[in-house]
């Protein structure tokens, strides 16, 4: 099929066709307005496919920036109240609870 060429296996009304065109990304503003690179000119037909939102994709690395955060306030904490960390776990026990916690996390 050549650019421009009537896909007949689509629905007619649809009227689609096949393109060397090249695809972008973008994020729909607070205003719903969709921003475009420049070489797209006004008027042109754009096709818009709602995809996984970005703040999902990245709320993984989030929550872990969050807890790391969390853990560090902690630590501060701790140290601000004049602990000396003579009760703190050994490395054993620390990563047996990072791996109890990491399997429950896994179970949910």
């Amino acid at each position: 099929m050549t650019p421009g060429e009537y896909n007949t296996r689509m629905p007619t009304e649809l009227h689609s066709t096949t393109s060397d065109a090249p695809a972008f990304i973008a994020i729909v503003g607070s205003d719903h307005l969709i921003r475009v690179p420049d070489q797209i000119p006004s008027g042109s037909r754009v096709a818009v496919v709602l995809v996984e939102a970005a703040d999902a994709a990245d709320n993984g690395e989030i929550a872990r920036k969050k807890r790391f955060e969390a853990v560090m306030a902690a630590i501060r904490n701790a140290i601000d109240m004049g602990h000396d960390g003579s009760d703190a776990p050994s490395i054993a026990e620390i990563t047996r609870l990072v791996k109890q916690a990491r399997a429950a996390r896994l179970a949910a």
